[in-house]
This record gives C-alpha cells, structure tokens and sequence, in this order.
C-alpha cells in the first residue's frame, strides 16, 4: 500500500511540474514575450551598428517559416504551436503563429519559466524603439477562433527615444538639408544613395548638379512639395523633401521585398526611371541610355553622347521583341513609348537580378558562418586528448580523421599509434609539420585543432552548399566578381 502511495505522490509532483504545453487542451497561459523588428538601409540606429549585421541578426522580413508573406501581427512560437494559430495577447490584441526559430523556446529551457514568443514590430527606427522598450515580459494569453481577425495593436506601445540614446548614430541622408553649399561629402552620398536604390542614373560626384537638381524638382512636382521651379527650396533635399522621399522610400522597400518572394513576375514601378518616362534629348539622357543598354548587354560599344551610335541597337531591339514588324514603321529607330516600356520591363528584371545575386551573396556568408560555428563545437567539445588516452572523445576524433580520408581502422576509442599516425598524415598534408619527427607530431594540440576545426568548416559549408542547389550561373558570377 506504502508503495502505490508513493507512486502516486511521484505521479502528482513530476504532473504538476510539467509545463503547460504538453497539454494538449490547453488554451490559455502565459509567455514570456519577447519583440523583434526589421531594419531598413539608412536607419538613423541600429542595435549591431550596421545594416548588414542587424538583417542577420532579424531576418531580411520577406517570409517566415510557414511560408506566408510577412504581415502585421505575425508571431513567432515553439514548434507545439501550429502555423496558423491564433493566438490573443494581453494588452497587444491577436496575433498568428507564422514563424519559429532555435531561441524561441518552451518553459525551462534557456532559462524562461513560461513557453518564449516573439512579436514581429514592423520595420525602421520607430520600431527598434518599440522592441527595445518591449524586451521581454510576461503576458497571459488565450487561443481564440482561427476566424478572428489578426491585429497588433502597435500604435498603444511607446518607442521612446532615449531606449537607442547608447546606439552610435548614423549621419545619412534623410537627417540633413543638402543643397549647393553643403559639404562635397554629404552630396555625394545624396548621389550615391539614389543611385543604389536605381532611381539616380547620372556621375556620382561632389557637385550639386543641374542632374540632381531636376531629379528632385521632378520629385517635389510629383509628389505636390511645390508647383513652381522658382519657389524657394525648388531642386534642393530640404525638411518635406526628404520626408517625404522617406515615407515613399519606405513604401517602395515594403512592396518590394514582399514582391520579391513571390514567383510571378512582379515589375516595381517607383518612381521610374527619368529615362523611362520620356524620349531623350540631352547628352546625359543619352549616355543614361548607352549604359543601360550596355548592362543589358544590348551594346557594346563606345559610351558618347550621340543617339546614332544606338539607333541600330535600339532598332534590333524593336525587332526581337515585336515592337516594329519592319525598318519602315512609323516608330523604327526612335526611342519612343512602347521601346521605352519594354526596356523598362527588361531592366527591372535586370536589377531584381542583381539583388538576387547580392541576396545569395548574404546566404553564402551565412553559410559560412553556420560551418564554422558546427565546426568549432565539434573540435572544442573533444577536449584534450594525449597519446594512450582511452575515451568516447578519442573514438569521436577517430570518427572524424576517417571522415576526412586520414583513418581507415577501427574506431577502438584508444589513441594509440594508429591514431597518432593518422593525426601525423593529416599534420603534413597541411603543412602543420615539415616532418614526422617534429615535436608536435602526431599530438592533438592547438595548432592542429585549429587546422581541423577550418578543414571541417570547409568541409560543412560544401555540404550546406549543395543542399541550396543555387543558380550555376550565378555563383559562378560571384566567384568571377563578375558583377
């Protein structure tokens, strides 16, 4: 009778200890709720200092883990949670589970008393404000109707300014008037930016040229800044200039990198091109349009300011894409509407092309960096191993010199001579010892596992590599810096 009594006491104990997903009927708790946000180019802040580590660090926000587009009010939970549940947070309305990743874990692991989830804050400096003020708190929540509408009350959550008081401050283009006599410096970077996001095809200098200034004039009448060449700020990146530039520029990056996951052929249209939008006249629009046409690989030729080193370019052009039946149509030649959107069409294609060469290149580092980290926990977590040693660590190492071509006996977890030679063969084929005498021949010191744990690393990535299965062509590019 002692004994049942006991049992059940165990029973009780170990049952009311274990955390609360493992109930399958379980629909309310609490978490502990973490933020996460993703970061734009030319933030004023960025909690890693830099763009490209904070996209590493959140994530490039095109799709999560269940495939879906990101959205608002997505949230990322441990795997017992299905995509698609929806789930309503105290204080921050209802969100769905779309995504999940290593640190996003249950109760009693990483040290959390509650199952972790983290909510997606939107994107740019407001919202680094907001997850940082967020952090981590615990939240009661409850599973509602899979029916219920997703919303994140975001607009109800403070993203105070001091929170980022500690980060280094980016000094861009967005924060500052740049005009004339700005600094030499400060244009360039003006040029350089709208030249990136392909909106400014004219010379990256230090002059405030006529260029840059009927670029942004054309914005100003656009977008109803001014009506008037002749109004003061006319051409020049002042306060509602560069406000306004970054509310677009903030919906353009949106749509875009939403559009770019997707299989259809999305063309993005912000902005278009000047060079798209009208038949050439000057030198400059000229020479815009031999360049264009030269990364398109359509011309080969000289870049000069006359139209007649392309008219028969552009007039091949009009024939392999239908455009002209003859040489004797009307539009034969002329850089005229319907030529003006096919290569726009052609172009876009072009520079998509080109960020997902640069998107790959990001991937490969990543690749890279995840090898090595596999590699170093499998090289550290042998320890220190001596001639005669006998251990599971010295059949693992035994394991792994046979993986890499340096050990074909039996993994008898004694490192003796067999081991000590085969670590000797794997020593002189990396130059890690000139010869079999040398005094660290043959021993598992820290010159050697440092060859090993890149030789590993070389030999990981190979493997993650293949998995991917990347465009031939384009990694070919990438190794050549073709592009």
């Amino acid at each position: 009778m002692k004994n049942i009594f006991s049992l059940i006491l165990i029973f009780w104990i170990v049952f009311t200890l274990l955390p609360e997903r493992l109930f399958a009927n379980s629909s309310e708790g609490y978490f502990v709720v973490t933020a996460y946000y993703s970061p734009l180019p030319n933030q004023k802040n960025y909690l890693k200092g830099n763009y490209k580590d904070e996209i590493r660090l959140n994530g490039k926000w095109i799709a999560w883990a269940s495939g879906k587009k990101v959205f608002s009010g997505m949230l990322a939970a441990p795997k017992n949670y299905k995509f698609g549940t929806k789930i309503k947070l105290e204080g921050l309305w209802v969100g769905s589970v779309e995504d999940r990743w290593g640190a996003i874990v249950n109760a009693w692991n990483r040290g959390y008393s509650y199952d972790r989830i983290d909510v997606w804050m939107w994107h740019w400096d407001e919202w680094l404000r907001r997850a940082l003020n967020w952090w981590k708190r615990t939240v009661k929540w409850t599973i509602v109707s899979s029916n219920t509408q997703t919303t994140l009350n975001y607009t109800d959550l403070a993203s105070p300014k001091w929170v980022t008081n500690n980060l280094s401050t980016i000094e861009d283009i967005f924060y500052k008037s740049i005009w004339k006599k700005s600094s030499t410096q400060d244009i360039k970077s003006l040029k350089k930016f709208l030249s990136w996001i392909w909106v400014y095809k004219w010379e990256i200098n230090d002059n405030y040229s006529n260029d840059l200034i009927s670029f942004v004039y054309d914005f100003q009448i656009k977008h109803n800044i001014l009506n008037k060449w002749y109004i003061q700020g006319a051409g020049y990146w002042w306060k509602k200039t560069r406000t306004e530039f970054l509310k677009q520029y903030q919906i353009w990056e949106l749509e875009f990198n939403i559009n770019s996951n997707s299989d259809d052929n999305v063309v993005i249209n912000w902005d278009k091109e000047i060079i798209f939008t009208k038949s050439i006249k000057g030198k400059s629009e000229i020479i815009e349009l031999q360049n264009i046409l030269t990364k398109l690989e359509l011309y080969n030729w000289e870049i000069d300011w006359d139209y007649k080193s392309i008219q028969n370019t552009i007039l091949n052009y009009q024939l392999d894409n239908n455009i002209i039946k003859s040489i004797d149509t009307l539009w034969s030649w002329y850089y005229w509407p319907k030529t003006r959107e096919m290569l726009n069409l052609d172009y876009t294609k072009y520079k998509e092309y080109l960020i997902k060469i640069e998107n790959i290149k990001l991937e490969l580092a990543e690749l890279q960096n995840e090898a090595l980290q596999k590699a170093e926990k499998k090289i550290l977590d042998l320890g220190s191993l001596a001639e005669w040693n006998i251990s599971p660590k010295v059949r693992e190492l035994q394991i792994l010199l046979k993986d890499l071509g340096y050990f074909d006996n039996k993994d008898t977890a004694i490192y003796g001579n067999i081991t000590k030679n085969a670590i000797i063969e794997y020593q002189l084929s990396n130059n890690i010892i000139s010869r079999n005498t040398d005094l660290w021949a043959g021993n598992f010191w820290p010159v050697t596992k440092m060859n090993l744990i890149q030789t590993l690393s070389d030999k990981y990535y190979d493997e993650l590599f293949k998995k991917k299965n990347y465009d031939e062509e384009i990694i070919v590019k990438i190794k050549n810096q073709v592009l």
